[in-house]
């Protein structure tokens, strides 16, 4: 089984984007008091193209947010892929 190439249908980003949006709304009922305040705005999650990332004040909080969204893509049948990423500076003292 393989999906459809992007550039072939306008699909993956409009599932992707209604993903995102149900997926926001499990991460508040899910984990909430997770996440950061960035100038008045209380956020979880950010995203960009294709990719997910989750604000945190602690290991315990990220924790959370991560076993939500694994929880979320059980329900719906699909994978989680969690990319290798760079260690912030800042989390070095956790």
């Amino acid at each position: 089984m393989s999906g459809v190439p992007a550039a072939v249908c306008s699909c993956p980003d409009t599932l992707f984007g209604l993903f995102l949006e149900d997926l926001h709304h499990h991460l508040q009922a899910s984990a909430p008091d997770t996440g950061t305040n960035i100038q008045h705005m209380w956020l979880t999650s950010m995203e960009y193209a294709h990719d997910i990332f989750f604000l945190a004040h602690c290991p315990s909080h990220l924790q959370a947010l991560n076993t939500a969204l694994a929880n979320y893509c059980q329900e719906l049948h699909m994978a989680c892929i969690a990319s290798q990423h760079r260690k912030d500076k800042s989390y070095d003292d956790w």
